[in-house]
């Protein structure tokens, strides 16, 4: 019998917490930014904000089976946090919308390497507890991430921003310590693609 409450489901569940959160804190910020300004500046952020997800998530699957599932989560957190940190720079520019763009369009990259993840953790005596845990996290992040968004932009405008990039990069450092066993990109596959990028970037 599986617990649904082992060190990885931890980390993991903190990760979709901090994902869903994620995705409403930096939106909420740049709302009440834009909402000063011309409504077509509000009307295209949410624009981008719903369209780059559904676009890469015809692609997303595809690079999940290849690089992995357990790098592709910590290299769309690491991207993410960047992206995310380099926001408050463009505010006044139509870079911010290729940002945020970058920052959308990452978030299926999560979704399609969480779920094997997660099938490879689970049996039939925890998945229903899990997917309970699940989909709790993903209510309360829907309430939390506005709130936190907003309460943030009163103190200072970038703190939203700065908040945001960190928690991706602290989920990113997270995600190295997860162990995981999945059959087509387990951990010696992460291993080899992790040496290969390190090889590149010398």
């Amino acid at each position: 019998m599986k617990t649904a409450f082992s060190f990885n489901l931890i980390i993991l569940y903190f990760g979709r917490f901090i994902t869903n959160i994620g995705d409403w804190v930096y939106m909420i910020a740049l709302t009440l930014i834009l909402s000063e300004g011309k409504g077509v500046e509000l009307t295209f952020l949410w624009m981008i904000r719903t369209l780059a997800p559904f676009i890469l998530r015809f692609f997303a699957g595809s690079v999940t089976d290849r690089v992995g599932p357990k790098l592709s989560i910590i290299l769309s957190y690491l991207l993410r946090g960047i992206g995310v940190a380099v926001i408050p720079l463009f505010l006044n520019s139509w870079i911010l919308f290729i940002c945020v763009f970058f920052v959308s369009s990452l978030s299926p990259f999560f979704s399609s390497s969480f779920q094997p993840i997660i099938s490879s953790l689970t049996d039939d005596s925890n998945r229903h507890r899990i997917n309970s845990i699940l989909t709790t996290i993903g209510a309360s992040a829907l309430f939390i991430g506005p709130l936190i968004g907003s309460i943030l932009f009163e103190y200072n405008i970038s703190l939203a921003f700065k908040y945001q990039a960190i928690t991706f990069l602290a989920c990113a450092v997270l995600f190295l310590f997860v162990k995981v066993k999945i059959e087509d990109a387990g951990e010696e596959n992460f291993q080899k693609n992790l040496k290969t990028i390190f090889v590149f970037l010398k």
